[in-house]
Formats: structure tokens, sequence, C-alpha cells
């Protein structure tokens, strides 16, 4: 008998390692059916999906071959508003809202809109207080008035009370308005707006350009003395050449050269071509007498019928130079025609004042 079931052991155990193939290779085929039959499913879900997708260009859905609306709100951004128009210039432009007490420099007309060519509503006397409600992005002032706001250029506001100083004696005396900002580019310096004997660039270099025999003063603040580089060097480009004479000169350097010219041609007619102390823009070190060989090196009214001339007054402002007393604008300016002058005001305002043909006291608005 143990010899009977020992025999019969390795025969059994073929039998169920058989069987146990069989049944796993059923298993194996029944669970790649069922794999088979997922993949199947799910193309047919996605070709379902696909047949209902949204067109792309409308929105709308197609559904047993008809179109439907798409449902309201399920495209519209429920929190997006309609931008609003603006309704003044000066919104246009952009303005900042502030709250500040400033002061006028000068006695000067305030306008309806930002802007030299807006209405005149009326004047405010120098050194007055006046409420700003906003700064616009193109410098001017907005104030509120007793009637309605209105608008001043900001390079005749002070934020700090008005300081004045008084110069020469007898007919000469005057009292002038200090300038608070002397250091700005844009700053203007004339007949009401001085600058105070202490006042000395400290940026001041000497432009590496071509220099007239008679020149005394060769120094500008350093933004200025590069572009004066820029204009000569395009000069010479064009086959011009310009010759530098009289940069930045002192308070006291100023004072002298007007009591010269007094002596000389009296003090009515002197003040029509010089500058009393602390009124000249040779002392912001941002201006420059030029000239050229074809009117000897000389500062004359020919300079502006000469060829560099002609080109300087066309192509200037391309360096953020001016002619600052243009010609038929003498009442405006309080200068004679000087072609030789030119001003450092960078190129944006540069080439607004060339593209208007405006002075600076035109264009911000000190001329009625």
């Amino acid at each position: 008998m143990t010899n009977t079931n020992q025999s019969n052991t390795p025969k059994i155990s073929k039998i169920m390692n058989k069987q146990g193939k069989v049944f796993n290779n059923k298993i194996l085929i029944l669970v790649l059916l069922m794999a088979l039959s997922l993949v199947i499913t799910g193309c047919n879900i996605d070709s379902v999906d696909n047949d209902s997708e949204d067109n792309g260009d409308t929105g709308e859905v197609e559904e047993d071959g008809e179109t439907t609306d798409p449902i309201d709100g399920d495209s519209e951004d429920k929190g997006e508003t309609e931008p609003t128009e603006p309704e003044t210039l000066a919104e246009e432009l952009g303005i900042e809202e502030i709250n500040e007490t400033m002061y006028t420099l000068i006695s000067v007309p305030y306008r309806e809109e930002p802007i030299y060519e807006a209405e005149v509503l009326g004047k405010i006397d120098a050194k007055e207080p006046v409420e700003a409600s906003g700064i616009v992005a193109n410098g001017w002032i907005r104030l509120e008035t007793e009637d309605t706001s209105a608008y001043i250029h900001q390079a005749f506001l002070s934020e700090e009370e008005i300081e004045t100083m008084t110069w020469g004696s007898g007919e000469m005396e005057e009292e002038m308005v200090i300038l608070p900002n002397p250091e700005d580019i844009e700053a203007i310096v004339n007949k009401e707006i001085a600058l105070t004997p202490d006042f000395h660039p400290e940026d001041l270099v000497q432009p590496d350009v071509p220099w007239a025999e008679v020149s005394n003063y060769r120094y500008m603040r350093i933004e200025a003395a590069e572009a004066l580089e820029d204009l000569f060097d395009h000069a010479s480009e064009e086959g011009l050449t310009l010759l530098g004479r009289t940069g930045f000169r002192s308070y006291e350097a100023q004072e002298n050269i007007f009591i010269n010219f007094v002596n000389n041609h009296g003090y009515e007619e002197a003040r029509t071509f010089s500058a009393k102390p602390g009124q000249s823009e040779h002392q912001t070190g941002l201006a420059m007498d030029i000239t050229a060989d074809s009117v000897d090196g000389g500062l004359s009214s020919d300079f502006g019928s000469t060829e560099e001339g002609k080109w300087v007054e066309e192509n200037a402002h391309l360096h953020g130079y001016i002619i600052r007393y243009p010609k038929e604008k003498e009442e405006i300016t309080g200068y004679i025609y000087e072609p030789w002058h030119i001003r450092y005001v960078g190129e944006e305002l540069a080439t607004e004042l060339y593209e208007t043909g405006l002075t600076m006291e035109e264009y911000f608005g000190q001329v009625q």
C-alpha cells in the first residue's frame, strides 16, 4: 500500500499543476477581455463628447441636429464692468488727486483746462496761496477757486511761501521772486523769476566741443553738456562746424556785465539784450551761446540767416535744445531775437516747443 501511494503522488501533482495553469490562463484571458471592453467603452464616450462640443466660434452647441444658444452666464464675465470715458482733458491725460496749499510765484492766468490753449478764466496775483487738488500728467496743477476748478502750470507754483530779493538802486532797483526749483531742467528763469546770488550748479563740466577764440565761460551742467556734444557732432556730420562761446556765468559775473552795458547803452536799452544778475539763464548752467566762423565767431542776429544758424533752428530740439529768444517774440520774452542763445530743456519739452512755435512763457501759460 505504501508503495502504491508513493507511486501515485507524482501523477496527482502533475494533474493539479496542469489544471492550475489552465485556470490561470482563463483568468488572464478574462482580464484582457474586460480591459478591452473598457477601452472600447471609453472611445464611445469620447466620441459622444466630441459630437456635442462647442463649435468654437459662436459658443453654440449642436444637439440632434438642432442649434441651441449657450446658457446665460456660462461664457460671460459677471465681474467685468464697462470702462468709463474720461469727461475732462485732465482725466484723459491722467490726474493724481492731492490736497495741498501752494503759492503763486508771479501773477499768472488760470485756465479752464490744463493746456495753454484753454480759455482763461481769471488771474491770480503773485505770492497768493491757492488750494491744489490735483496734478495732471503734463505738469499742470488743478486749483479750487470760489466758482470752479481751474489750472495753472507748476512752473509758476511753489510748495513753500514765496521769497523775494531786491537788486539795484534808483531806476534799476527791482524786487525779484526767487525761483524755488533752480535744479529743475525745465525751470523757467526770466525777468520775473530769478536765481539767488549763491546758486551755483554742482555738476558743471566743460563740453568737448570746438570753441570760439573768445570764450571765457565754457562750463555747463553735465546733462546739458552731453547734449551739446551730440548737437555739435550732428552738425559736423552734416558738414557744419559750430563753436561754443558762453556757458555758465555766475551771479557776480552777470552783474558786472549788466552794469557795463548800462554804462555804455543806458538802462532801458541794456534791458532789451542783457539780463540783470539772477535773471540770466547762463547762471542755470543750461544755456550756451553758440556761433560759427561764418559770423567770425561773434554773437550776432546774422547767425540766424547763416547755414549753421538755420540748421540749429531746425535741429536743436532733437538734442533737447531750443532757441530761447526767437524772432517776433520780443514782447513775450523781454529780449531781442538771439539765434545764438540756446537753452537745454530736455528732448520732450524741446520738441513740444519746436512743433508749436511757442516760448516757455507761452507754453507754461504765463501769457494770457
